[in-house]
């Protein structure tokens, strides 16, 4: 066994800032013919290799609870509303906010961090609250003996100013 000790330029700016230096690392190892078809086995230790690894860890941990949590909602919504169009129009306000919102953490931010990939599923759950409220408002509307139209018209009227304030407030936070 031999080691070498390297020290890396890192590059704050980045999410992953030992990236272009692990990448380094390995392009040399094969460019000096390190590789295990000639017998050798190249690793990488220490505390930014690890970090490097945890944050690898963490980012895909984010993209699964994200996904993981559209699902329940969506499984939670249809249990609520059980309509295909309100469903499909919850799914759809929710993917198209959680789209525009990493759109605008991005622009403002420049790149998503750890805290940041955590956020998908907090934004998924405090966001659909507002389709269900108005899903469960149309739907008593509906019961109460209103046509399609005037029971969203009537939701929109008794519940709009409500969910624009939460929306705001949420929006802010």
């Amino acid at each position: 066994r031999q080691f070498i000790v390297v020290q890396p330029v890192l590059n704050p700016e980045l999410m992953r800032p030992a990236t272009a230096a692990i990448e380094a690392v390995a392009s040399e190892a094969a460019a000096l013919g390190f590789s295990e078809e000639n017998g050798y086995r190249v690793r990488l230790t220490g505390e930014i290799a690890l970090l490097h690894d945890d944050v690898n860890a963490i980012l895909s941990a984010g993209v699964q609870s994200t996904l993981l949590s559209f699902v329940l909602v969506a499984g939670m919504v249809w249990y609520a509303l059980r309509s295909g169009r309100l469903i499909l129009a919850i799914l759809v306000t929710l993917t198209v906010g959680l789209i525009l919102t990493t759109a605008f953490a991005l622009f403002a931010v420049g790149e998503l961090d750890i805290i940041t990939m955590a956020f998908g599923a907090l934004m998924i759950g405090l966001s659909v609250d507002f389709g269900i409220h108005f899903g469960m408002a149309y739907w008593e509307e509906i019961d109460a003996g209103r046509q399609h139209s005037g029971a969203l018209a009537a939701t929109g009227e008794r519940l709009g100013l409500a969910l624009l304030l939460c929306a705001a407030t949420t929006a802010i936070g």
